[in-house]
């Protein structure tokens, strides 16, 4: 393996590692009890965190894609571009699903109960598909370029 691919498996397992973070601070937050009186600041809090984390995915989503490991995986194993194209599409619908949610997050005003049941909820969801989405690119790294090394052979 070249030392660029070794870069870019190295940033992506980085960003990888950094998202599962970011991931275990924003299930931190949703899970706080908020009452009427703390809503907007928690609310703010949340709006932060999620457009930093919306470009800190969209950022990584570009690592992989253009020019990154994805194209290596089409290269030296042809066979697994079903895998890939299913990762690039799960891109995009995480993409869109999360730019929603921000919408969301962005329009949620006062404190309403249902509302932030409901949103919290979402989040979740969001959160589980990206954690299995992530796990299975890492499979996929790790069949690529431990194989590359000569390590897994």
């Amino acid at each position: 393996m070249s030392k660029t691919n070794k870069d870019i498996s190295k940033r992506i397992r980085d960003d990888h590692l950094h998202m599962k973070t970011a991931i275990r601070d924003i299930r931190k937050l949703i899970k706080e009890e908020v009452k009427p009186e703390s809503f907007t600041p928690w609310i703010k809090n949340l709006q932060k965190i999620l457009s930093y984390f919306n470009t800190e995915i969209h950022e990584h989503f570009e690592l992989e894609e253009d020019g990154g490991f994805m194209d290596d995986v089409l290269k030296l194993k042809p066979q697994k571009k079903y895998a890939v194209s299913q990762l690039k599409t799960e891109h995009e619908l995480m993409s869109t699903d999360l730019r929603r949610i921000i919408k969301c997050v962005d329009e949620a005003g006062t404190y309403d109960e249902i509302k932030k049941i409901n949103l919290t909820q979402r989040i979740r969801d969001f959160l589980d598909l990206l954690s299995v989405h992530e796990a299975e690119e890492n499979l996929l790294l790790e069949d690529l370029y431990l194989q590359d090394d000569g390590i897994a052979d």
